[in-house]
């Protein structure tokens, strides 16, 4: 995502509108994440990380509309919006997964690959930012939060939205 909006923000003409579009993502993963713990939520956990996923997926793909810098700030912002959101339910559904003796390697692992998976991120974003017009580069950052869904979803119980017990 960050090379994308240090794409974007070169297409548009304006390089400096990197550093504001990722604060405003910043600012909106703050204002999710405040939201989403001021509140109770309905379902189970997986359930909502499903759903949350899913509203990053969105954000990642309307990044992918603007075609003048305001619309981008703005969009920026909303996408930021499920950043929080679904790192805390990412971590809750990996410790209600786990059985507790194997939790501390579970989210050793969980970091390790979160961290290489987003400079392996970085570098592809790179090289394809060379190649492609950053449009493509959000809607292809669509995929990864939509696969992180499908396969939490795949993982509920068939007909009642809940964990299993």
């Amino acid at each position: 995502m960050e090379v994308g909006v240090s794409a974007r923000a070169v297409e548009l003409g304006t390089p400096a509108l990197a550093g504001r579009c990722l604060a405003l993502w910043a600012a909106g993963s703050v204002t999710g994440g405040l939201v989403f713990a001021a509140r109770s939520w309905r379902g189970g956990v997986r359930s909502q990380y499903v759903i949350i996923s899913v509203c990053a997926a969105a954000g990642f793909a309307l990044l992918s509309a603007p075609t003048v810098s305001g619309m981008l700030l703005a969009l920026r912002y909303v996408a930021g919006l499920a950043t929080s959101p679904v790192a805390t339910l990412a971590s809750t559904t990996l410790a209600e997964g786990v059985p507790q003796e194997l939790r501390t390697k579970a989210f050793a692992w969980f970091a390790s690959l979160s961290a290489g998976g987003g400079s392996l991120g970085i570098l592809l974003g790179g090289a394809l930012a060379d190649q492609l017009r950053a449009r493509l580069l959000f809607l292809a950052a669509v995929a990864l939060p939509l696969l992180a869904a499908l396969s939490v979803a795949a993982a509920l119980p068939r007909g009642t939205g809940e964990e299993a017990a």
